[in-house]
């Protein structure tokens, strides 16, 4: 809670924003390279069902999105649908274009993750 005399908090400088885009993607090359390594990356079922969705909505089956749900509310899922949508949409549907929705959104959690942690705890000295 501010106190009487704090001055307010600065505007986010276009330096910041870098480093908090530049920390989103490290975390995400690093587990971008851990997907072409030699060792078999972790498929979880849903990620395959959601995949599949994916592929229907990019074949113009959109007002399939929510009949096609495997649970009464998987808002998460029908997001992660929509995007790798978009991925195929793009980029030819395989198994690594799928896998840049999830590095996607490891990307945007650690940039947004590291710009909260920055302006709550400030900068280290």
């Amino acid at each position: 809670m501010p106190r009487a005399g704090d001055s307010p908090r600065p505007a986010p400088s276009g330096a910041g924003l870098r480093v908090s885009a530049l920390v989103g993607l490290v975390v995400a090359g690093v587990q971008g390279l851990a997907l072409l390594g030699g060792r078999a990356a972790e498929i979880e079922p849903e990620e395959l069902y959601d995949a599949g969705v994916a592929l229907a909505l990019r074949h113009g089956h959109l007002a399939s999105l929510w009949p096609l749900q495997y649970r009464d509310f998987c808002g998460g899922c029908s997001v992660d649908a929509l995007a790798g949508a978009a991925v195929f949409a793009v980029l030819p549907a395989s198994w690594l274009a799928w896998k840049l929705v999830p590095l996607a959104w490891t990307a945007l959690l650690a940039a947004a993750g590291w710009r909260g942690l920055h302006r709550a705890g400030g900068r280290c000295s």
